[in-house]
């Protein structure tokens, strides 16, 4: 049951990127028998919980997920890991309106990127606290952000990460009028 609660869990998160709101529902529908068994790894279980309710769910719950999520994964050892974990408490707090504590959770992110040499990981870090600052209406912090962004991944060739990373260039100069 781990390969398909997994496979499950990105399912969630490719539905949500895309705004497929029915598909989560199904998939979450499909995953909550499955998260019972005991061979599931509670961070799992609650990655699952967070996502889900963050999108189309409970708020709330996916707040307290993330709360809990972020305590289980404290001794995680492997990187990346504990990073994938990060990036998306970071969202489960941005969406919930938790601005300061999605601010702290992509800085630790960026850290622990930096000092692992996670560069898909340091852009979606940096890319989380433009989103921040941006909902929070922090225009400079946001610029400080993309330039450092800038910095830090010129030499990355990735598509997807481009194409945000034009999009937000886009978003600052319209807001800086």
């Amino acid at each position: 049951p781990s390969h398909r609660v997994m496979c499950g869990l990105l399912g969630l998160k490719v539905a949500a990127d895309l705004n497929e709101i029915d598909a989560m529902e199904e998939l979450y529908l499909t995953l909550v028998p499955l998260l019972r068994n005991p061979t599931i790894p509670p961070a799992t279980c609650l990655e699952v919980e967070m996502i889900y309710h963050s999108v189309c769910g409970d708020m709330q719950k996916a707040e307290q997920a993330a709360d809990q999520l972020l305590r289980a994964v404290r001794d995680e050892r492997d990187p990346r890991t504990l990073s994938r974990a990060l990036c998306n408490i970071g969202i489960a707090y941005r969406l919930g309106g938790r601005m300061d504590d999605a601010e702290d959770v992509f800085r630790e992110l960026l850290d622990l990127s930096l000092a692992h040499g996670l560069l898909s990981r340091i852009s979606f870090a940096i890319l989380g606290l433009i989103r921040v600052y941006l909902a929070s209406g922090d225009v400079p912090r946001a610029r400080a952000a993309m330039e450092k962004l800038e910095a830090l991944t010129e030499a990355d060739q990735d598509f997807h990460r481009s194409t945000v990373r034009l999009y937000f260039l886009v978003k600052l100069a319209l807001q800086e009028g």
